[in-house]
């Protein structure tokens, strides 16, 4: 019976921690530091790269963010004006990242630009890509602003992002959340516990 009322106890737990799992989201309303106990924004080898908040309608990025006032403009490889921030491929040693302080993450975000450019997004883990992500961007209005849109594009699993692009772009409202542990392996966890308590007691 004692054993019974444990499991029963085990499963509500399970419920409620895959109930409550925790996202931080990155607005970029404050400097870029502010953020850092999330996730950093590098430079990588010299690239030629730029990350610049920005506040509608300065700067000249013709872009609305999605969430606030401001969002994180990026160049990338603009080649008109000689900037190379993206990434090419395993060769290429000078590009811009985004890495995630607490590990590996589910994180999704936002990607417009003024142009309906190809924006790809490279996710990484322990150095391994994991996963590619190219969205279609879609034509939208944002705020009385036509540009092209593609809204909570999600990479699984990564510690860190990089990218490659044609042109200038932003991002907003990146949601930066811990992979939660499978069912089966905190039941197994739960039912050591459970198996280790019951030796001790027989």
């Amino acid at each position: 019976m004692r054993v019974k009322l444990i499991m029963v106890c085990l499963c509500l737990t399970l419920i409620k921690l895959q109930a409550t799992a925790a996202n931080v989201v990155i607005d970029f309303e404050s400097a870029i530091s502010t953020y850092s106990a999330t996730a950093t924004f590098t430079i990588v080898g010299g690239a030629n790269e730029f990350f610049q908040i920005v506040t509608p309608p300065s700067g000249g990025w013709d872009l609305m963010g999605t969430v606030g006032n401001k969002h994180l403009g990026i160049w990338g490889n603009w080649s008109i004006v000689n900037k190379n921030g993206g990434w090419t491929g395993v060769s290429d040693t000078t590009y811009g990242k985004i890495s995630f302080i607490g590990g590996v993450s589910n994180v999704s975000l936002d990607v417009f630009s003024r142009d309906n450019q190809s924006i790809s997004f490279y996710g990484f883990a322990g150095g391994v890509l994991k996963t590619t992500v190219t969205p279609s961007l879609a034509l939208s209005n944002v705020n009385g602003t036509n540009e092209y849109l593609a809204r909570t594009v999600t990479l699984n699993g990564v510690d860190e992002i990089r990218y490659n692009n044609s042109g200038p772009f932003g991002i907003d409202n990146v949601i930066v959340g811990v992979p939660e542990p499978s069912a089966l392996s905190l039941l197994a966890v739960g039912l050591g516990v459970v198996l280790r308590r019951r030796r001790r007691t027989v």
